[in-house]
């Protein structure tokens, strides 16, 4: 079936006309959500840890839910994001040596945009149909040594796999896994890449399930993602530097 969208931004400006806490309704309204939140977190912190950086830019910063941590890690960071709807969530966060501008990624100029130490990227990724001109765009855009980080939902993940759901039916868009993704980052010039779940999560949401989820997420933070762990791994997160 033909999606009524045109773009993510005209899907989340559909689907939040009504709500007044996207933030809320996406991740702490469900036991499984709040899971994912929560592995996402850690998972975000961990790489960021011992990090400081002058510029960065997260791409599809949606209602600025992550950005409140990236501002623990730089000086300075612009949020984008495609959606109105979502940066206007984000900028009643109010938060210190933040932007926020409605814009599509790809259509940026990158000759006024190429100043940034760091590239933040929390699954937007799944939007997205041309993955060469992504990077073509970050490597323009980060300075010399300037670190990407990216978290994607994963195909790979065993529901996924026995569903044969694309997640994103709505554009159909082919999801892009761990080994694709650390392929197009070796290509477009990025080293010390790491590749770690971001969330462990096989349903149902019963809490003795979702902590035995949590331990073995919080095991393999600094264990590279294996194709065993990949089945449980919902979404994945990877990092480089140029």
């Amino acid at each position: 079936m033909k999606s009524p969208y045109t773009d993510a931004g005209d899907y989340y400006n559909e689907q939040t006309k009504d709500i007044c806490d996207y933030e809320y309704q996406r991740w702490f309204s469900r036991k499984a959500s709040t899971h994912s939140y929560n592995e996402t977190l850690i998972t975000l912190n961990n790489f960021l840890q011992d990090k400081q950086f002058t510029h960065t830019l997260e791409i599809g910063c949606g209602a600025g839910t992550w950005t409140k941590e990236i501002t623990k890690h730089s000086d300075h960071v612009l949020g984008l994001d495609i959606s109105e709807n979502m940066i206007e969530f984000a900028t009643k966060k109010n938060l210190d040596s933040v932007e926020f501008m409605v814009m599509d990624f790809l259509k940026l100029d990158s000759s006024k945009f190429n100043n940034y130490d760091c590239l933040i990227s929390m699954r937007m990724l799944r939007f997205l149909s041309d993955i060469d001109l992504f990077f073509e765009k970050v490597t323009e855009i980060l300075t010399a040594k300037g670190f990407c980080f990216i978290v994607d939902v994963n195909p790979s993940w065993l529901k996924r796999r026995v569903l044969g759901a694309k997640e994103d039916e709505l554009f159909d868009i082919t999801l892009r896994g761990p080994s694709r993704m650390k392929s197009k980052m070796v290509e477009y010039g990025f080293k010390d890449i790491h590749v770690r779940p971001a969330t462990v999560y096989l349903p149902p949401p019963f809490s003795p399930w979702l902590k035995l989820c949590d331990c073995i997420h919080m095991r393999n933070q600094n264990v590279e993602l294996s194709t065993r762990l990949s089945i449980l791994s919902e979404s994945y997160a990877i990092s480089g530097h140029l």
